[in-house]
């Protein structure tokens, strides 16, 4: 009888140790996560930023980027970035060419993925009085978020903002070693006793 109870105990510890894993990567899952539309939107304003003065207000040209996108970048540059934008045609002009623009997924445990936003772009800056700035930049950010979030980020209007997510990874990683350990350590002691016991019945 003790041999048995000692095996439950043990058992139990074992599946606790697995709650505590499990519970551990849930603990982990990021929340307010940035669309993917706002993360490229800042890395394209961070050139925008290498070529643009503080005090001359300019037009932003929209027709090479898309809809949605523009409008967030024009926004960004109002509100956080104090520019101040307008649509006279006579006005200094900025223009955003976008080379590249993607979204990679890397899996982090079973709860979590790492996201890497890349854009490539060139930005280019013409006075009113026809002089030109023009600066090429390639940025990454990396974040992580909940699988959870991961689904709702994507912009449905631009193909580039519609990664495949990675599929879930079991749990079977995380919790073999650990019953494999736990298993380990109760044959072992069983053997033990009942090699004991033998002994001392001889």
């Amino acid at each position: 009888m003790p041999s048995i109870q000692i095996y439950f105990r043990i058992t139990a510890c074992i599946l606790l140790l697995s709650g505590s894993a499990v519970s551990g990567i849930m603990a982990q899952d990021a929340s307010d996560a940035e669309s993917h539309l706002q993360v490229a939107a800042r890395i394209l304003v961070e050139c925008a930023q290498s070529v643009l003065t503080e005090q001359e207000p300019f037009r932003f040209d929209t027709e090479s980027v898309p809809e949605p996108l523009s409008i967030e970048i024009m926004r960004i540059l109002a509100e956080e970035n104090g520019h101040r934008l307008e649509n006279l045609p006579a006005s200094s002009s900025l223009q955003l060419e976008i080379d590249r623009m993607g979204i990679e997924w890397q899996s982090v445990g079973r709860k979590q993925l790492r996201r890497h936003v890349t854009a490539s772009s060139t930005a280019i800056f013409t006075s009113s009085d026809g002089a030109v700035t023009s600066n090429s930049c390639a940025n990454t950010r990396s974040d992580l978020v909940s699988r959870e979030a991961a689904e709702t980020l994507s912009d449905p209007d631009i193909a580039a903002l519609q990664p495949a997510i990675p599929l879930k990874k079991g749990l079977r990683r995380v919790l073999e070693p650990i019953v494999l350990i736990g298993a380990s350590a109760v044959g072992t002691y069983l053997l033990f006793n009942l090699r004991s016991r033998r002994t001392d019945s001889n």
